[in-house]
């Protein structure tokens, strides 16, 4: 079975392949019941009363990782203020004032709708 890009080979200029977009999601489980919130705070030593200080250390670091990414890339990073912002729009907006053959074209930050748990 051809694929498409064997099916049409000669009418095709070139390709890109790279993800879109990358969502960090993620689940800890443990988090789902009361004990089981503490019992993760305290294989991270962290004391309840600390928890604020600790997820600020965390996003921060976060934080950090992204902006060195952005400065070694030389690739704006773009804080878009609505979750309901079209992040497409903004990154093809992006590619067509600052073109780039191959690589990241920008990060983008936005704080999304999530529903939170209650301790």
């Amino acid at each position: 079975m051809n694929t498409i890009l064997e099916q049409y080979k000669d009418k095709i200029n070139g390709t890109f392949s790279f993800f879109d977009r990358m969502i960090i999601k993620g689940h800890i489980r443990q988090f789902f019941s009361t004990s089981g919130k503490g019992f993760f705070l305290s294989e991270q030593n962290v004391l309840l009363k600390d928890f604020s200080a600790y997820a600020n250390q965390v996003t921060a670091r976060i934080v950090s990782h992204v902006e060195n990414m952005a400065v070694s890339e030389k690739r704006p990073l773009i804080y878009l203020t609505s979750s309901q912002a079209s992040k497409e729009q903004a990154a093809l907006q992006l590619l067509q004032d600052q073109p780039v053959d191959e690589g990241l074209i920008c990060i983008l930050s936005v704080v999304e709708y999530c529903q939170t748990l209650q301790p």
